[in-house]
């Protein structure tokens, strides 16, 4: 039985860890990208004066689309791109001191609440190892655990949101439209709701329990 709930587990944590990964990478890159252009101003290295920013996107024409290409290394040809999730350079004239710390701000929080979240689930799993299953404390880590989820998909999606505003004041892209529909595929908030859910489950059964311990 033990051995079933820890292949469950593992697939829990693995799944989360999946459907954070590209938050992590896009935040090592976006690091990594801003330590080679401080070398590169150290060194003296003329750098490009943009400003990346992630943006959500959605091809209005996905047939004579062709917003983006990219070279087909195997024979050299042209191949189109639809781009529903993309980083785009501004001119840094453009982009505002305070909505990049403020967006700045919203990384954090997203990378602090997947760790809480992280935390309080693995908690949750060294209880039930300790057959401490229908107990309080585990709801209130399901509680934790789905808020904690919640809002880190609320803050990308504000971040989506603030980027696309951003950029579309100073770009307009052909036959696509900036989008954050493609964003709600992202599993948090299911994962979120679902942590909630089990946790008033948890809850109901708690509460019937200690309504039959006082009846006897």
């Amino acid at each position: 039985m033990k051995k079933r709930l820890n292949l469950i587990c593992l697939g829990i944590v693995l799944a989360v860890l999946v459907s954070m990964s590209f938050l992590f990478s896009t935040f090592y890159y976006g690091f990594k990208a801003g330590i080679d252009a401080y070398e590169q101003g150290a060194a003296g290295v003329e750098k490009l004066d943009v400003t990346y920013k992630i943006i959500g996107t959605m091809p209005t024409d996905v047939i004579t689309n062709e917003t983006a290409t990219a070279i087909n290394e195997k024979d050299g040809s042209t191949v189109s791109i639809l781009p529903f999730i993309s980083m785009i350079g501004i001119p840094n004239e453009k982009a505002d001191a305070t909505d990049s710390i403020f967006l700045s701000l919203l990384d954090w929080m997203v990378i602090i609440c997947c760790i809480y979240a992280i935390v309080q689930f693995v908690k949750m799993i060294r209880n039930i190892h300790r057959n401490i299953i229908f107990d309080w404390a585990n709801v209130k880590r399901l509680r934790r655990l789905g808020f904690s989820l919640i809002l880190c998909f609320c803050c990308s999606l504000v971040t989506f949101a603030i980027n696309n505003h951003l950029v579309s004041q100073v770009i307009s892209l052909k036959d696509c439209d900036f989008s954050i529909a493609f964003q709600f595929s992202d599993p948090t908030l299911l994962i979120g709701f679902t942590s909630l859910l089990f946790a008033e489950i948890f809850a109901i059964g708690l509460r019937l329990k200690e309504e039959n311990d006082l009846t006897i």
